[in-house]
């Protein structure tokens, strides 16, 4: 796995230190996308990220959430669940949507807001199934199964 400061040496065609990048970042403005085409699934996802101060000392950990309109575009907010909820009511969305989260409690009332359960279709994304499989101690024969009956119906 290369690192991420080579792969902008290489884009670029020279090096630019972190700080720089950061404060190229923080000088620009990064308009809303918005989805050219409707929306018939979406994947909420959430998380903690740390943000470095101004001030020397220790970083800030924020936690985000964030909506991929799948093949389109994806939007993320710091602490501001109401912005992203409004974001994705601005799309044109689908009567019936597929809903994809990984299972957390603060990713799910996001999307159980953005439309009502009878037009949507939730579902857990495969490697949070996996892994609450493996917490409730289902046997590696059993999840295996799954795997393959999974993969039998998404396949044809």
């Amino acid at each position: 796995m290369r690192k991420p400061k080579l792969d902008l040496a290489l884009m670029m065609g020279i090096k630019v230190g972190h700080s720089s990048l950061h404060r190229l970042v923080q000088k620009s403005d990064f308009p809303q996308a918005d989805s050219k085409q409707k929306v018939d699934s979406h994947r909420g996802n959430g998380g903690k990220i740390r943000l470095r101060t101004e001030k020397p000392g220790p970083c800030e950990w924020r936690d985000y959430k964030a909506v991929s309109l799948h093949n389109s575009v994806c939007q993320a907010y710091f602490q501001e669940n109401e912005a992203l909820i409004s974001w994705v009511h601005k799309q044109s969305l689908s009567r019936m949507i597929t809903s994809v989260g990984d299972g957390h409690d603060g990713v799910w009332n996001i999307i159980s807001r953005l439309k009502p359960s009878s037009e949507r279709r939730d579902v857990l994304d495969w490697y949070h199934l996996v892994e609450n499989l493996y917490k409730k101690r289902w046997v590696i024969s059993t999840i295996k199964t799954t795997k393959k009956l999974t993969v039998a119906r998404l396949c044809g």
